[in-house]
């Protein structure tokens, strides 16, 4: 009996260990899916046109009627994508900006796709109650030039395109020091001008026309 013992060890033990090996490798392959492709940047489409900062904006329907209810405010659009991990990420930092500042700015969420009201209502909450508009054929966010998501647009009061780009250097919006959204609102409502940064053109998260890998369904997790 022996001999077959051996046999079978000899066989085992390079077996146990190709399929160790097979399923970290298979752990390490699922982590970069899920988080390192996202701190690449996100491609910029061939076919992508960005008005540039300082153009007065001409206003879809959606927005301008939002707007209208709020004189003599700044607008902030919130892209958002339900499908998009990164998004997500950030919820608790825009909530934090519209909780701050709604009384000089108009903050609006535009919502890529076509989620459903159950969605909806779970992003209401978690954005205290901040409006919505949902851009199912990606119009909205084609007429800012937004081409990934979470990215932030902010307009002065006469609707001049002053700030396009992101939220922060790290994914999870947790650097204080490169808030650009935050930092370019509070120049502007302090009567500045946001300073130019490197960091703020190079899009990072989500692009638009596809459902972000590693978001399994629409009902994602608030």
């Amino acid at each position: 009996m022996k001999p077959r013992t051996n046999l079978r060890r000899t066989w085992l033990r390079p077996a146990l260990t190709a399929t160790l090996i097979l399923f970290l490798g298979y752990i390490g392959f699922i982590f970069w899916w899920q988080d390192l492709q996202y701190s690449l940047p996100t491609p910029r489409p061939l076919e992508l046109k960005q008005p540039p900062l300082g153009t007065k904006m001409a206003l879809p329907a959606q927005i301008a009627s939002v707007w209208a209810r709020h004189p003599g405010t700044l607008l902030f659009l919130h892209f958002y994508n339900p499908y998009c991990p990164c998004s997500r990420f950030n919820l608790d930092h825009v909530r934090t900006l519209f909780e701050r500042h709604s009384r000089d700015v108009t903050f609006l969420a535009i919502v890529q796709g076509s989620p459903s009201d159950s969605v909806l209502n779970k992003l209401a909450q978690r954005l205290a109650g901040m409006e919505m508009v949902v851009d199912r054929n990606r119009k909205l966010a084609e007429t800012f030039g937004v081409y990934a998501t979470p990215q932030a647009v902010i307009l002065s009061t006469n609707a001049a395109l002053r700030y396009r780009g992101n939220y922060n250097a790290s994914r999870y919006c947790n650097d204080e020091k490169t808030e650009y959204a935050r930092i370019a609102l509070e120049e502007l409502l302090a009567g500045g001008t946001p300073q130019a940064n490197g960091g703020v053109e190079i899009s990072y998260g989500c692009p638009l026309k596809k459902k972000a890998a590693g978001a399994l369904s629409e009902a994602i997790e608030f």
